[in-house]
């Protein structure tokens, strides 16, 4: 038996006259049509026949679909799918993926577990369990309430074309340095020299309240000359998180070729601070090692707002803390309580402090009261947790 071949596919416009378009059927039973030149609300019919005979003389039955244009015309057309690690994929499509948006890979389809925002033409998503083998990718929609033999209602699915997946270079060590700024949320990077003239910058958390998904924030097409390259980090709350930064390079106008990447991991410390006096202001930050190895020492720089304040008496510090505790502590010293401050914290990296895991906290605004006292104890003071070295 042949399966369902498609009638002559016509449309109705507004002005209600019927315009035949040609239609194809492949082996799954999808139906593939030139869109017709069509306007908002006006109608699409499908008509359906099903025959038992090759040479289609033996009609068994047929029926119809029908939805209007509406329900489609905003549909994703993608040119280029890239292939990244952790189940990350760029896709570029005119006009953007839409909020809603399904997404098949092989034919089969795909539990999206982040996306980054919709609406642009370059759209990052991670995919749950895609096999290693996956060769093409589609965008579609479900239209629910379609009307199906004139009366009956149910889906249809529309998609606008499949497209092969491409894998991408191996990454390669391209940031130079990778601070996690909690002000404005967001991440700022700098760069080796590189043959590509734009970037796409990603950075992607897990969300705390469900297992496995994702936050996903990307700025598309930056100019590699920006110094360093910023991408706000949209809907970020600081904790102990560990925050994935991808940096893809490409040259403009060729978007679809991605010609090198990098992936960093960014460990989050939660940092908090207060003045503890008229001059002296606490910062503390949670040593939660998550994937990383647990680190004891630390480069606190305090970052004034106001740059001609001639304090703090001391502008870095380097601090040892106790990994059998969960806290670290740093003071600075010599403050203006008119001035704001914010701490940028660096784990040490081997005989180093890694430029590739700096995290800036939010601004400590000045007063003269504590807002949980000074608490240098006897045993902080013998070294146990050093509050600050100057350098």
């Amino acid at each position: 038996m042949k399966p369902y071949q498609p009638h002559p596919l016509w449309v109705s416009d507004s002005t209600a006259n019927e315009i035949n378009v040609a239609a194809t059927i492949s082996t799954d039973n999808c139906v593939t049509f030139a869109d017709p030149a069509l306007t908002v609300g006006d109608n699409i019919v499908l008509e359906l026949q099903l025959y038992s005979s090759t040479d289609s003389s033996s009609l068994l039955g047929q029926g119809s679909i029908a939805f209007i244009m509406e329900d489609y015309q905003d549909l994703a057309t993608c040119t280029s799918v890239s292939k990244f690690s952790n189940g990350m994929y760029r896709l570029v499509c005119e006009p953007g993926v839409k909020e809603g948006d399904n997404i098949m890979v092989d034919n089969t389809q795909m539990d999206i577990l982040g996306s980054s925002d919709y609406g642009k033409n370059t759209h990052y998503v991670i995919l749950k369990d895609v096999p290693t083998d996956a060769a093409t990718l589609k965008v579609y929609r479900d239209i629910s309430d379609v009307t199906v033999n004139d009366d009956t209602k149910g889906p249809v699915r529309v998609t606008r074309g499949t497209v092969t997946i491409s894998d991408t270079p191996a990454p390669s060590d391209i940031f130079t340095s990778l601070t996690l700024a909690y002000e404005t949320p967001r991440v700022e990077a700098t760069h080796e020299a590189t043959t590509s003239t734009n970037f796409d910058i990603v950075s992607y958390w897990t969300k705390d309240s469900t297992e496995g998904t994702y936050n996903v924030a990307a700025c598309p097409d930056v100019d590699v000359a920006a110094d360093p390259l910023s991408c706000d980090a949209t809907g970020y709350t600081s904790g102990t998180s560990l925050v994935n930064v991808l940096l893809v390079g490409f040259t403009d106008p060729d978007t679809n070729t991605v010609l090198e990447s990098d992936l960093q991991i960014l460990q989050d410390y939660y940092i908090t601070g207060s003045f503890v006096s008229s001059s002296i202001i606490e910062w503390q930050w949670t040593m939660e090692p998550q994937t990383k190895s647990p680190v004891s020492e630390y480069l606190a720089t305090i970052i004034p707002e106001d740059d001609s304040d001639p304090s703090p008496t001391f502008i870095t510090a380097e601090v040892t803390c106790d990994t059998s505790d969960i806290q670290c502590y740093v003071f600075f010293l010599g403050l203006t309580s008119t001035n704001h401050y914010a701490v940028m914290i660096q784990p040490k990296s081997g005989n180093d402090y890694d430029s590739l895991n700096q995290v800036i906290s939010e601004k400590v605004t000045g007063g003269t009261s504590a807002s949980r006292g000074l608490r240098v104890s006897s045993d902080q003071l013998r070294g146990k947790t050093k509050p600050a070295l100057m350098l």
